[in-house]
């Protein structure tokens, strides 16, 4: 019995619940009651979330105080009245971002963000408490289709060099393990595969490159891992269908991609059955044609372009992001209606 588990889950979490009112576990259960939400409510439940974002944006942030929409039509047609706004790059947003921050923000009282994009400098974004425990929590629901609960130990793959001081055993409550692999050879793979079966994860996480070193070391020396897990799951980077079958191969669980940003959060998560399910109640997502930046039909690849549901701080519509890919019309066999992302392919900044 892992009582380091037990302890975080059933006496940290609520604690922290009740005295610091975080919301991590309550949003959870909230995600968690959503995902299989019939269509037409959730389009109902969009198209409200819609008019009330386009309402803030156009009275309270510079970036959008020129939008020509009435009361009357962002109430009535939220998704034309989102379709009128002009997309926009993401090194663009993040080099205009002052201009996206609602008027009269206490800055004092925010989480701040350095994101980058490409080769350009650092932009400062900022985050609520609140935004900050939503996008936790939308990293839990997806953790939780594998059985993986709040306490679970855990196992960080890192593709780059760390200061000694981080390579260890992080925060309490994380429960969690960091190691380094972008040194490893196939002499170091054994003790590496020790160390982790010592620490006893429930599942290893890491960039794509990092669980991608480690599996093809493991294979070439012949180490297995002791411990079974319930997971593998690729948070940065994008995973190919050929690296998460040789994940699943090696590591003899299931693999799943997990998509997210800085700016917004956990955007998609893969359910058991391999689909990749937006997020759909933190972010709206669309497919744009890479030439003429209009909507493609589900089937067809585009540039996937996010407006966030949850940012009344800075706010952004129609951000263009750095990846390809296409939605499916076809329902999930698991059961979730969430939107589907197919075909997910990183690109070069614009």
């Amino acid at each position: 019995m892992d009582l380091k588990k037990l302890y975080i889950e059933y006496a940290l979490y609520p604690a922290m619940s009740l005295l610091q009112r975080n919301r991590v576990t309550a949003y959870t259960r909230a995600l968690m009651a959503t995902e299989s939400m019939a269509p037409d409510q959730r389009a109902a439940a969009l198209r409200q979330r819609l008019s009330e974002l386009l309402a803030l944006c156009r009275s309270q942030v510079p970036a959008y105080a020129a939008m020509p929409f009435t009361e009357l039509e962002m109430r009535r047609e939220p998704m034309d009245c989102l379709q009128a706004v002009e997309p926009i790059l993401l090194a663009d947003f993040l080099g205009e971002a002052r201009e996206h921050l609602v008027r009269g923000t206490d800055l004092s009282a925010l989480h701040r963000r350095e994101c980058a994009c490409g080769d350009q400098a650092a932009a400062s974004i900022y985050l609520t408490q609140e935004q900050i425990e939503r996008y936790e929590a939308a990293r839990w629901r997806g953790l939780s289709w594998y059985g993986v609960t709040f306490g679970s130990p855990s196992v960080l793959l890192w593709d780059q060099p760390r200061e000694p001081y981080f390579l260890q055993q992080e925060p309490y409550m994380k429960n969690r393990l960091s190691i380094s692999v972008c040194a490893m050879t196939e002499r170091s793979v054994q003790p590496t595969a020790e160390q982790i079966d010592e620490f006893r994860p429930e599942y290893l996480t890491g960039s794509a490159s990092a669980l991608a070193i480690m599996a093809e070391r493991m294979l070439a020396s012949g180490v297995r891992l002791r411990t079974p897990l319930k997971v593998v799951t690729v948070s940065q980077g994008v995973a190919t269908e050929s690296l998460l079958r040789k994940l699943s191969q090696v590591f003899g669980c299931p693999a799943a991609q997990n998509l997210g940003s800085r700016t917004e959060g956990v955007m998609a998560y893969m359910c058991p059955e391999g689909h990749l399910h937006v997020t759909a109640e933190h972010c709206y997502v669309e497919l744009l044609d890479p030439r003429t930046w209009a909507p493609v039909p589900p089937g067809h690849r585009g540039l996937l372009t996010v407006t966030n549901l949850l940012d009344e701080t800075m706010p952004h519509l129609r951000v263009i992001l750095n990846y390809m890919a296409s939605l499916s019309d076809a329902p999930c066999p698991c059961g979730r209606t969430l939107p589907v992302l197919e075909n997910l392919e990183k690109v070069a900044p614009a």
